[in-house]
């Protein structure tokens, strides 16, 4: 089964940051004499079939991701400042000038203000409203944050109301972390 998660960190989520983050929860980690977390996992990846969920604002965020200059190789803003695996892949398969990062992020909604990502610096996002309460939640500090937790043979409800909660997480988290959305099998 495939699930959603909503990794909050403090660093960039390089790939390194995230296995490290996800490490307690990796089930070919776990020893058969540990408690069970509230989740599992053996495989994971930046976005996957949740990608896109992210709308990273592009109005005021001129300076930092400098959306008017035409990036150069070396100068990729996917990776580096924001996660798009449909970026990150884009410029590891096809090499040379076929296409660029700056005319993908046209078909990305840039037109429309903003482009869909897997992986921002949460004060740029502007749907965070839209996208609370619709994964797993792994805070910086390594909290889980559920609408379900398994206990090894059944899948149980937390009995708080878990969008509420879900988006005053994502205003309080806004101020100072990253957000990425992870694609999780088990």
């Amino acid at each position: 089964m495939h699930y959603c998660l909503h990794l909050f960190t403090k660093q960039f989520p390089t790939n390194e940051v995230i296995k490290e983050e996800l490490a307690p929860y990796n089930s070919e980690l776990l020893s058969d004499d540990q408690p069970l977390p509230a989740f599992t996992y053996d495989w994971w990846q930046v976005g996957g079939r949740y990608g896109g969920q992210i709308k990273l604002g592009i109005l005021g965020t001129e300076d930092k991701y400098r959306w008017d200059y035409l990036t150069l190789d070396m100068d990729r803003r996917a990776g580096r400042l924001f996660r798009s695996q449909f970026l990150e892949k884009l410029a590891s398969r096809i090499p040379g000038p076929y296409l660029t990062e700056d005319e993908a992020l046209g078909y990305m909604g840039f037109g429309d203000g903003f482009i869909y990502a897997d992986g921002a610096w949460l004060p740029d996002v502007t749907n965070l409203a839209d996208i609370a309460g619709k994964c797993f939640y792994i805070l910086a500090d390594g909290e889980v944050m559920a609408r379900e937790v398994w206990d090894g043979e059944h899948w149980i409800s937390t009995d708080y109301d878990f969008d509420e909660k879900a988006y005053a997480l994502m205003l309080r988290m806004a101020k100072n972390h990253y957000l990425t959305v992870i694609d999780l099998h088990d």
